[in-house]
């Protein structure tokens, strides 16, 4: 047995390093000891032997209990059945410590070899491979083993055996472990420490509570108990201050702050939606103890939103080694079950910026963002495992002090051990507090103008004055030459922004009223008179965003703009997904303000010179490095800004600096964005005066999926127009007049949507101003309306991975006529988008257009809010034929909100593929396809058919008949759900075969209806036949040479999946698909 040699630590501490099984204090050292009957051989043997037997895999078990060698103990222990590592080491530290209890409270020998060193003497297990319960440093490098503030490790079984050394030196007869069920796992995270956090509760805790009648969203009192300051408390447990083992999640007591004692009644909470508490929205009847209550309810829930998103990236965190490969890692989570695939999705996704740890308590040392996600399925047998994939590239060395980051990288790239997570938010501390002191309703209490504002977020009843707008405003601004461009109901909205009084308006704008042209042209006039006017302009997503700055240029002029102190911060992830847009807008960006040299010289330090060098090299070639946030401030401090352009997360973080002064306030695209955020801003804005908040509450509102469902509703944390409407002192006014869409298009929305709500929706253009689809050859069914009813039953299939939905005919279907729609109008002026309710039919066609080496937009319909496009096909998958169990309706089809988005999108043209009769159990569809109908015809399979022969003929009507004078349209479709359908069909067929009969007799005479030709000659798609009866499957590689890749020009992979699809060139060897290697 070889002797620990003592080593002196930099700072004078005495260090005992030791590794392998030739040391006794190693895991692997053979000795015997009992503990509960059974004899163990070593302490890896007790450990994994545990290990196994939580889990339940009792032939993992027996299997370790029957070798001796602590090598194959561990090789066994490596491979538990259901295994959950985030539960283990929640208890791996008290299962190690009583191991290593036992193994020297039984064995006399190995415990004087811990007595020797002395009881200051501290144990270091040097595995160079191993951060966790080693100290990540090779036993034969003492210089940095000396150097113990670069240990790359925990040190993990070195602590414990320190600790156990002075335990049983102080003990004289030790009967039981010691207490050390307060080690959890890793110290924290960098995140907010908040007043309050969600507490477990058990019944021994309740008082005149029974457990079984409470309910979700009851109200109750708590009593908390004392416990020392800086006391670490997570939900289920408590820590003492100076704990070195943490679970990442846990909060500090503060002073005058306690944890959960007991809970007790509370008085009933009078305002309840389906028979729960709600405190949203807030009600002019309530009182002010009642608002205030509500404050603090909602508080609490933006605490806990936190930290619910903060425990799950620290659940779902990766911790292990990792292939690496030109600058990115590919992280590996093996042989996972359903569940644990289903949260990883929740807490990974692609674009999603991350940070990378040599330990979970250090410093990251570097940062990158996620490129690619791959769910590869490796098990059919029993229950289904797959490996989850992630590819995260590394964009960034941070630098630190006192630490060597390129070794801590180069460790990880070597095989090291190492742990990635996305970054955690910690955007909400400050609306938090905002909410906990109940700013909002002692803002509301003042009489100030900001005190006006809030009345009306909060649904406060006050006296109202009479105002004649036209003359509050000045003549200047009624006469304004931009006025002259606003419609009379636009005009209406403007005049009470630019009055003598102070209004919050909340304006009503249904798809393509020209609400943002609005808010541009209200600006432009603001800034052209207004001496002392600031302006916030906010959204919630960077898009619309984007669109307001162009508005505005296009308005008020690019160098106007410019001159009156305008500047628009994006992040930089935004940076880099809308680079070509923000391109166009580079002079209204930050970027153009702080290469002003005039504006270099007023900054003051040098660390702020060199930061805004950093700020402009990264825009360049790194957009997401940039620190827009930082850099903004600095900014804010040199520059007279007048107008400001952000979104709402980071308008929260510049409320002090940037947005300070702000006298107006224009939210835009108000139904993304939470009423919370939106108190909490005019509560940060003492000096607002107006505001505008546009927005249309029958689209899609804020996305809370992924919070519980009791906060999903009722806590202020869903849209801020559900208030806005309810409010008294809010002046609403409604657009009406449709820019946007054909009038045929308008039409059937405001029939379906618009018009059962009792609103009106109107079209502004001529049909001869969207006539890109009507005027042109394509074979419309109708050749004057625009769109096209496809109606395809089909099959849906399942996805087990994410549990959405395909279906191949509708896939099939939306290829031809994309390809279609391709070989006639399609240009580079010309836009095309496609629209799926379903993720995974997303994904079936994205796959497929990329084989055919189609360039076309897919999207889902929620991620396509505030956007527009030429031509639009609506792919809606759903079908009464279904495999499996799938459920007979959907939720998706009777979101009316989600409909309106998704049939609101289309400017020229609108293909809506579909099976209607599933189509018509949602109201919105419904009510959709009966007006539709009036103009256009249900087609079919014969419809494709013609797309695909590439001949098709015309009546006088303008109607698409066969070759024997039929009106193209499903027959089977309309005998089975039009009562009526013989007769219309009789008097279609009559007309049609007339005129047909007709057009073989003059075939050489000019048509008169809107065709150039009676026998129009459509281009012939051959290869549309491979689809008939195809199914569309996921598949890392094309089918045939045509698949070639847009990135690489090479075959064998999608350009998605192109590992080089930031510009490099490929080569053998490189990874493809989901982690494989060629």
């Amino acid at each position: 047995m070889p002797t620990a040699k003592v080593v002196i630590s930099q700072d004078g501490r005495k260090l005992v390093p030791f590794f392998t099984s030739a040391y006794p204090f190693s895991n692997h050292f053979s000795c015997r000891f009992v503990i509960d009957g059974l004899e163990f051989s070593s302490s890896e043997q007790m450990y994994m032997w545990a290990k196994a037997s939580v889990f339940g895999d009792d032939e993992s078990a027996s299997a370790i209990m029957r070798t001796s060698n602590p090598k194959e103990c561990k090789r066994i222990g490596s491979r538990i059945r259901l295994f959950d590592t985030t539960a283990w080491r929640r208890i791996s530290i008290f299962v190690m410590t009583c191991a290593n209890w036992h193994k020297y409270k039984q064995n006399e020998d190995l415990m004087r070899h811990l007595f020797n060193f002395g009881p200051d003497a501290e144990f270091v297990e040097c595995a160079a491979n191993d951060v966790y319960w080693g100290a990540g440093v090779a036993l034969s490098d003492v210089e940095k083993i000396r150097d113990i503030n670069r240990w790359p490790g925990k040190n993990i079984l070195g602590r414990i055996l320190s600790a156990l050394m002075k335990k049983f030196l102080q003990m004289s007869a030790p009967t039981a472990p010691p207490n050390v069920r307060d080690l959890s796992e890793f110290p924290p995270l960098e995140k907010l420490t908040l007043e309050d956090l969600s507490s477990r509760c058990y019944r021994r805790q309740l008082s005149e509570l029974e457990l079984e009648s409470l309910q979700e969203g009851q109200l109750i009192k708590v009593w908390t108990a004392f416990v020392p300051e800086q006391t670490l408390v997570e939900n289920s447990f408590i820590l003492p201050p100076q704990s070195q083992f943490r679970l990442g999640t846990e909060k500090q007591i503060e002073e005058g702050k306690g944890v959960l004692s007991i809970v007790g009644n509370h008085a009933p909470w009078p305002y309840q939606s389906n028979s729960r508490n709600v405190f949203f929205p807030l009600l002019p009847e309530m009182t002010l103890p009642e608002i205030e209550m509500s404050e603090q309810i909602m508080s609490s829930a933006i605490a806990y939103s936190f930290e619910d998103e903060e425990k799950r990236i620290v659940e779902g965190k990766f911790e292990g080694r990792a292939e690496w490969q030109n600058d990115t890692f590919w992280l590996r989570f093996a042989e996972i079950d359903t569940e644990k695939m289903k949260k990883l999705k929740e807490v990974w996704t692609e674009e999603a910026n991350v940070i990378f740890r040599t330990a979970l308590d250090l410093p990251n040392f570097a940062s990158g963002y996620v490129k690619q996600i791959d769910i590869e399925r490796i098990r059919e047998d029993g229950k289904p495992k797959f490996n989850f994939w992630i590819m995260a590239k590394v964009t960034n060395v941070q630098e630190r002090k006192f630490r060597d980051v390129h070794a801590e990288l180069e460790a990880a790239v070597e095989g090291g051990v190492f742990v990635v997570h996305p970054i955690i938010p910690i955007g909400v501390k400050h609306r938090r507090d905002c909410f906990a002191s109940n700013l909002p309703s002692k803002i509301a209490n003042l009489e100030t103008k900001q005190g006006k504002m809030m009345r009306a977020v909060l649904g406060r009843t006050e006296e109202i004055i009479e105002e004649n707008v036209d003359q509050s405003a000045s003549a200047i601004q009624i006469n304004h030459a931009l006025m002259k461009k606003l419609n009379e109901k636009q005009q209406q909205t403007a005049k009470l922004l630019l009055s003598r009084e102070s209004h919050f308006v909340f304006q009503h704008a249904p798809p393509g009223v020209g609400k943002t042209y609005v808010a541009a042209i209200v600006a432009a006039i603001l800034l052209s008179i207004e001496k002392e006017v600031k302006i916030a302009i906010v959204t919630a997503a960077n898009l619309p965003l984007a669109k307001l700055v162009q508005e505005l240029n296009d308005v008020f002029g690019c160098d106007e703009m410019e001159e009156s102190g305008s500047v628009a911060f994006f992040s930089g992830y935004a940076k880099e997904k809308y680079k070509e847009m923000l391109e166009k807008l580079k002079r209204h960006l930050l970027i153009s303000k702080i290469s002003n040299e005039e504006i270099i010289s007023k900054f003051e330090t040098q660390d702020d010179v060199k930061e805004i060098e950093t700020y402009c090299k990264n825009f360049e070639v790194r957009p997401r490095l940039t620190k827009e946030r930082k850099v903004a401030n600095l900014y804010s401090e040199v520059a007279d800004l007048r107008v400001v352009f952000t979104t709402v997360s980071m308008a929260e973080s510049l409320i002090h600096t940037a947005l300070d002064g702000t006298t107006v306030l224009i939210f835009d695209e108000a139904t993304q964005g939470s009423w919370v955020c939106l108190a909490h801003l005019v509560a940060r804005m003492p000096k607002l005066e107006k505001v505008l908040v546009t927005g249309d509450q029958l689209q899609l509102g804020v996305h809370l999926q992924k919070l519980p469902p009791l906060l999903q509703s009722g806590f202020g944390l869903e849209s801020m127009v559900d208030q806005l409407v309810m409010s008294p002192t809010v002046v609403q006014t409604r657009l009406t007049t449709c820019y946007r869409m054909h009038p045929t298009l308008v039409k059937a929305v405001a029939s379906a949507v618009y018009e059962p709500n009792g609103e009106k929706f109107e079209p502004g253009r001529a049909a001869e101003d969207r006539s890109l689809l009507t005027a042109s050859k394509f074979p419309l069914p109708i050749q004057s309306c625009p769109i096209v009813l496809l109606n395809v039953v089909g099959k849906c299939r399942q996805d087990p991975l994410s549990h959405s939905l395909t279906n191949d005919s509708q896939t099939a279907a939306a290829i031809q006529i994309v390809t279609a729609l391709k070989n006639s109008i399609l240009s580079p002026n010309v836009s095309l988008v496609v629209i799926c309710l379903y993720s995974y039919q997303k994904e079936s066609l994205q796959t497929e257009f990329e084989r055919e080496r189609i360039e076309v937009l897919v999207v889902t319909v929620d991620g396509y809010q505030a956007q527009e496009s030429d031509l639009v096909i609506l792919v809606t998958t759903r079908t009464s034929l279904r495999d499996g169990a799938l459920s007979e309706n959907s939720e998706f089809l009777k979101d009316s909100r989600r409909a309106t988005v998704a049939l609101s999108r289309a400017k020229s043209g609108l293909f809506l593929i579909g099976d209607f009769k599933t189509l018509s159990e949602g109201e919105v569809w419904n009510k959709f396809l009966e007006t539709a109908s009036e103009d256009s015809q249900i087609v079919g399979e014969e419809y494709l058919q013609i797309l695909r022969n590439g001949r098709y003929m015309r009546d006088r009507y303008g109607q698409l008949i066969d070759n024997i004078g039929r009106v193209v349209q499903d027959l089977q479709y309309l005998q089975k759900n039009d009562e009526n359908w013989r007769t219309m069909q009789q008097q279609s067929t009559s007309s049609s075969t007339s005129t047909f009969e007709s057009r073989k007799r003059r075939a050489d005479e000019p048509d008169q209806g809107p065709s150039a030709r009676r026998n129009e000659t459509w281009r012939p798609q051959q290869r549309f036949e491979q689809y008939s009866g195809a199914v569309f499957v996921r598949s890392r590689e094309p089918a045939g040479p045509r698949g070639a890749c847009f990135v690489c020009k090479r075959v064998g992979h999608l350009a998605k999946n192109c590992w080089y699809a930031d510009g490099q060139s490929a080569g053998r060897g490189q990874p493809r698909g989901k982690g494989q290697w060629k």
